[in-house]
C-alpha cells in the first residue's frame, strides 16, 4: 500500500509546536547565520547549539508524530482534510493556525539552517534524541510503528509522498537519477530499511548530510540530505530504527530524502528501490 504525505500539518501537531516552542523575539539562540557560518576546520558547534538543535529536532518529531493521531475521542474521517487529521479545536481562528504555521515553519527554517552550518565547520554530529523513539512510538501505538516484512525490510518513512523516481532524467543528473526521493518535511524522522550498520556518514557535497548502511544481507543502503544524523557511524541498527532526519542539504531543490539501494557502499552500484524493497515484501 502506497503512504502518502499530505501538504499542511494537523493543527494538533502545530499547537504542540506552539507549546513547545516559544515565540522568538530574534533569531534562535545558537544558530549561526548563513552569512556568518564557520569555514570548514573550525571547532564543533557549542553545546548551547547543540542543545538548541536537539530541541528544535523535538519539536518536529512531536508535529510529525500528532499529524497522524486523531484527537482525543474523534474519529479519524474518510477524508481526513487539507492538515491530514481532525482539526482538535474547531473554534480556533485562521490567523491563530497561520501564526502556528508560521513558527512550525520556523522550527524547520532554522534546523536547516544548522545543518548548513555544520556542513561548513566539517562536523556533522549526530543529535541525541536517546530513547526518544521508543517514547514516540508508544504514544501512537500502531499508527508510529512500521510494518516489517517477514524477510525484515520496511519503509523508510511513515508518510511521505514519491518524487522523482530511479532513472529518471533531468539537468540535476548527469546520468539519471540513481534513487528514489520521498517528499518530506524537513525534521521528519528517517528510519532504517533493514537492519544493519553504519558504514559511513557524509557531510557535504551533491548528498549533504547522507549516511550508507551496510545490511547483513551484504546490500548497502544510502539515506541523503538529511538534516542530521541520528545515529553514529559504527552503530548496529534495527529495521525501523530512526537513524536521521529529513532535510535539503546538498543537491537539492526542495525538503525530501534521498534513499538508495546499492550493491556496494560506493555511488555508482545503486538498483530501484522501490523494485527492490517489493521483491522483499514492502511496497512503497
Amino acid at each position: 500500500m502506497r503512504s502518502s504525505y499530505r501538504s499542511g500539518m494537523a493543527l494538533g501537531a502545530l499547537w504542540m509546536a506552539a507549546v513547545l516552542l516559544p515565540a522568538p523575539a530574534g533569531p534562535f539562540d545558537g544558530l549561526v547565520p548563513v552569512a556568518a557560518a564557520a569555514p570548514v576546520g573550525l571547532p564543533a558547534p557549542r553545546a548551547g547549539e547543540t542543545d538548541r538543535r536537539e530541541r528544535l529536532a523535538r519539536i518536529l518529531i512531536a508535529a510529525d508524530a500528532r499529524s497522524r493521531r486523531p484527537a482525543a475521542g474523534e474519529e479519524s474521517p474518510a477524508d481526513p482534510g487539507p492538515y491530514g487529521v481532525v482539526d482538535a479545536d474547531v473554534g480556533r481562528t485562521r490567523g491563530e493556525k497561520a501564526g502556528l504555521e508560521g513558527r512550525l515553519a520556523k522550527a524547520r527554517s532554522d534546523l536547516h539552517g544548522m545543518a548548513e552550518a555544520s556542513i561548513r565547520s566539517g562536523h556533522c554530529t549526530p543529535v541525541d534524541l536517546d530513547g526518544l523513539q521508543g517514547e514516540t512510538e508508544g504514544d501512537q501505538g500502531s499508527a508510529g510503528t512500521p510494518a516489517v516484512s517477514s524477510g525484515g525490510w520496511t519503509r523508510p518513512l511513515l508518510s511521505y509522498e514519491l518524487t522523482a523516481r530511479f532513472g529518471s532524467a533531468g539537468g540535476r543528473w548527469s546520468n539519471g537519477h540513481t534513487g528514489q526521493d520521498f517528499a518530506v518535511p524537513i525534521g521528519t524522522p528517517v528510519r532504517a530499511v533493514g537492519a544493519g550498520t553504519v558504514a559511513s556518514i557524509g557531510c557535504g557535497g551533491p548528498f549533504g548530510i547522507s549516511m550508507v548502511l551496510r545490511h547483513d544481507s551484504g546490500w548497502y543502503s544510502q539515506y541523503a540530505h538529511l538534516s542530521a544524523p541520528i545515529v553514529p557511524q559504527g552503530r548496529r541498527v534495527r529495521a525501523g530504527e530512526w537513524i536521521g532526519l529529513s532535510g535539503t542539504t546538498g543537491n537539492s531543490t526542495g525538503p525530501h530524502l534521498h534513499l538508495e539501494i546499492r550493491r556496494t557502499a560506493e555511488f555508482g552500484s545503486a538498483v530501484d528501490p522501490v523494485g527492490w524493497l517489493r521483491a522483499r515484501g514492502v511496497d512503497l
